[in-house]
């Protein structure tokens, strides 16, 4: 009970800060300079994936089950298949940048720093946690995710000199390093034998135990990517920051369901899966706590966004405050998608996760495409709630079929009168 409060503790601060900075973003930057950062992050965050390619889903699993022998000769594979991925990625995208001239070249420089640092810190995250080291790594999180932000602050108040991207940009890349230098260091009493060469056979088979994920995740985060760049394309940059201001403040539902109620429940919903009645006890749990949590979110959000915005004292982000309600309908119905996926997850039903985001990212280009044509301003909206309604709508079903009905639904006892 104590380290899952500690863990809740410094999720939240990290979630937190993330918050105050987007604030701070919007009351002290121009709103096209919010619009930068926006796609900034959101192609760091899509590159992740595209580097990660999942792999640590295999990896975790492997280490989980193996001696502590065997660590360095599981991660040595899991990082050449990262390196390799890096040259192929920086070698197709450098060009492509440099002569279509797609951004800045500082920006474009900035962008594959912080991802080669953010990357390594996210995957020693997940090694830590998959040694069970999860207040350790929480405390990482927080190094890369919160401090950095927590420090920006008084600077960007102090003085004008900090308040621009690159000052921003700095702090991320920092923030990073350091968090890399810690988990380094805290793996490094774990892990004390590397072997040499590499298993390439490892690297094939982790490849197809984890395409099936990066199939899914790639089309789900692909839907919360094009989205900012499309927006873009259809408004102009500085709509662009009011969207991704709004959007910061709706998704953080999600991060706060993740680190309360998902992370705690869905490793007990898997131990259940043997148990009709533990899975429909943890099933419940889950649902209860998620509408709990998104009941008090939604009338804390609603209640004080227009303090928050008089704080902000900018009147493109007041003139444009009915975007909120789109991006906080599309947090909620994103939020309780996670239910029934972690359902399926559970009972190894992964295919239809991965059908699931693909409908929901196909919806949601054919509807954006139709919309731009009527109200360019609303198209994106509607095309991400209606690609994440669909895809949730999916999971339910796919859980009421494919689960075995005593595992969602109490057995009625009948009685004759």
């Amino acid at each position: 009970m104590k380290s899952r409060l500690i863990n809740i503790i410094l999720r939240s601060l990290t979630l937190v800060s993330k918050l105050v900075l987007i604030f701070i973003l919007a009351h002290f930057f121009a709103a096209s300079e919010v619009g930068v950062y926006g796609l900034i992050s959101t192609s760091i965050g899509y590159m992740l994936y595209l580097v990660g390619l999942e792999f640590y889903i295999y990896t975790n699993r492997k280490i989980i089950t193996s001696r502590p022998y065997m660590y360095g000769a599981i991660l040595k594979n899991q990082f050449a298949l990262y390196i390799i991925n890096y040259i192929l990625i920086i070698s197709i995208l450098t060009p492509i940048v440099f002569y279509k001239k797609l951004m800045p070249l500082d920006i474009y420089f900035w962008i594959i720093m912080i991802l080669f640092f953010e990357h390594w810190a996210q995957e020693f995250n997940r090694l830590l946690i998959s040694l069970s080291k999860q207040i350790i790594a929480s405390q990482i999180l927080f190094i890369r995710s919160g401090l950095w932000i927590l420090i920006s602050i008084p600077f960007i108040i102090a003085s004008e000199r900090y308040r621009n991207i690159d000052f921003i940009l700095f702090l991320w890349l920092l923030g990073s390093i350091i968090a890399c230098l810690i988990a380094l260091l805290k793996l490094g009493k774990e892990i004390t034998y590397w072997p040499k060469g590499i298993k390439w056979s490892f690297i094939r088979a982790g490849i197809i135990i984890s395409l099936p994920f990066v199939v899914s995740t790639l089309a789900t985060r692909a839907l919360f990517t094009i989205d900012k760049y499309w927006f873009n394309f259809l408004t102009n940059l500085e709509l662009l920051g009011v969207y991704t201001f709004f959007t910061s403040i709706s998704i953080s539902l999600t991060s706060f369901l993740d680190a309360a109620v998902f992370s705690f429940l869905y490793p007990m919903l898997i131990k259940a899966k043997t148990s009709s009645e533990q899975f429909r006890k943890m099933m419940s749990k889950m649902i209860k706590q998620t509408l709990l949590l998104i009941i008090v979110f939604v009338i804390i959000a609603l209640s004080t966004i227009e303090f928050v915005l008089s704080l902000i004292d900018n009147k493109i982000y007041l003139n444009n405050q009915w975007m909120f309600g789109w991006t906080l309908m599309a947090s909620i119905i994103f939020s309780l998608g996670f239910i029934p996926q972690y359902g399926l997850y559970a009972l190894e039903e992964d295919k239809y996760i991965i059908l699931s985001s693909l409908l929901g990212f196909t919806l949601f280009l054919i509807t954006t495409y139709i919309f731009s044509f009527y109200r360019p301003d609303l198209a994106v909206l509607l095309g991400v709630n209606i690609g994440l309604l669909s895809s949730a709508i999916f999971k339910v079903v796919a859980l009421i079929v494919k689960a075995p009905k005593e595992y969602l639904w109490k057995k009625q006892k009948i009685s004759a009168f």
